[in-house]
């Protein structure tokens, strides 16, 4: 394995390649799987991928926030005149249902909600092997 560059270095590079493992191993020149080892090896490597990664999820959510506001048009005064970008009803949506969860936006989580409670049709598991080993 090659050598492991010092933690600075390494949170430089993932920082300008917007946290591409890919692009970080090429600049080092060494296989993804090397800089999945150093992470697992070194906890200050992981904590800078997590780092990044983290603020790309931050940056996300400011764009998010731009789509699901929109961008008004005001004039001199500051009054509402129109809009330069509407905004995006999905993207409200979207947000309230995920990030707004807890207070109460959204749909409910039954984690049950996928299984079946009684089922009084079809043929039992055992009825199909034994028919398909025929």
């Amino acid at each position: 394995m090659r050598k492991k560059p010092d933690i600075s270095k390494f949170r430089e590079i993932l920082h300008k390649t917007g946290g591409n493992l890919t692009k970080v191993a090429a600049t080092f020149r060494v296989t993804r799987k090397t800089v999945y080892d150093w992470a697992k090896a070194d906890d200050k490597f992981k904590d800078a991928i997590t780092d990044e990664r983290g603020a790309l999820v931050d940056e996300c959510l400011v764009s998010a926030r731009v789509l699901a506001l929109g961008i008004p048009e005001k004039d001199e005064k500051g009054n509402f005149i129109g809009w330069r970008e509407r905004p995006d009803g999905y993207m409200i949506r979207y947000l309230l249902s995920t990030l707004g969860r807890k207070d109460g936006f959204g749909e409910p989580q039954d984690e049950d909600a996928d299984i079946p409670q009684d089922i009084d049709h079809g043929i039992s598991i055992d009825s199909w092997i034994k028919d398909k080993l025929k």
